[in-house]
């Protein structure tokens, strides 16, 4: 039985050092996780803020009252190309450019703006936002129209 014992001793040790290298190898897989999670966490939010940018010159540009232009007034005429804009955002600076193109059909009076946002995430890879639309040349009292059947 003596015997036996001096077999026996340590076993108990290897067993808790395994455990312990186990528990350890998942702690590490677990901030490894917990660090990804941060990070794509962190550029959702700063695509969130450049999609929330890129719509908000959007409406801004949409809302014109006059065609001409016309002091005071925002108007269909002022709706241009701009170039990079520098915006601070809450964990990112933001550059936004806008693209404006007139119709190619003479019939159409429209402009198709694309606005495109773009910033360095943490990780330092380029992220971009663009979004598009067209903007009808009709007198902001008639855009209701547009929406009639042609007959």
């Amino acid at each position: 039985m003596n015997q036996r014992r001096r077999s026996a001793r340590g076993v108990s040790l290897v067993e808790a050092l395994v455990a312990l290298a186990v528990m350890a190898f998942g702690m590490l897989g677990l901030i490894g996780v917990q660090s990804t999670l941060r990070l794509n966490g962190d550029t959702a939010k700063q695509r969130s803020e450049a999609v929330r940018i890129a719509q908000s010159r959007l409406d801004d540009l949409r809302a014109f009252s006059v065609l001409p232009v016309t002091a005071g007034a925002s108007a269909y005429a002022d709706i241009v190309s701009a170039g990079p804009v520098s915006i601070e955002g809450t964990n990112a600076t933001f550059q936004r450019t806008d693209t404006v193109t007139e119709s190619t059909d003479p019939g159409a009076r429209s402009r198709t703006l694309t606005v495109e946002v773009s910033w360095t995430d943490r990780a330092g890879d380029n992220q971009v936002v663009n979004l598009s639309s067209v903007i009808a040349g009709v007198v902001p009292e008639l855009a209701g129209s547009l929406g009639l059947p042609m007959e």
